[in-house]
């Protein structure tokens, strides 16, 4: 398939700001739960990765759409939490601001050090309009 017109296909449909990333996310996503299905597996446990609140889309999506299917196919579904207002996640966004604030040395987890605040010109380009 041509890599331009899935690209347009998709800015057509107003995903505007889908990346390849996303659809491999969703890809994935939807293969476990197919094998699940095909498969038997059970509890089949949905973890919204990506998301740090309950907003309408994970509620909606995961505990209304695909507990739904579930259930239609006799599947026991559980959901991991997300973050929210986690004690630790709290203290983490706490930290970042009070980092970028006082100018203090940014913290970082593994080998390529702290990302970059601002990204460059040609960093994160948007889609291409028409």
């Amino acid at each position: 398939m041509d890599v331009s017109l899935f690209n347009e296909l998709i800015q057509g449909m107003g995903f505007i700001h889908v990346t390849y990333g996303h659809v491999v996310m969703w890809v994935i996503g939807l293969t476990f739960i197919l094998l699940a299905i095909v498969k038997n597996y059970e509890p089949l446990l949905l973890v919204p990765i990506g998301f740090v609140s309950d907003h309408m889309e994970v509620i909606y999506d995961l505990d209304t759409e695909a507990q739904a299917a579930c259930d239609e196919s006799g599947l026991t579904m559980v959901r991991a939490a997300t973050v929210g207002t986690h004690p630790r996640f709290v203290q983490m966004i706490r930290e970042l601001i009070a980092e970028r604030i006082s100018g203090a040395p940014r913290l970082a987890v593994g080998d390529y050090g702290p990302h970059h605040d601002t990204c460059p010109a040609d960093c994160c380009p948007a889609p291409r309009r028409r």
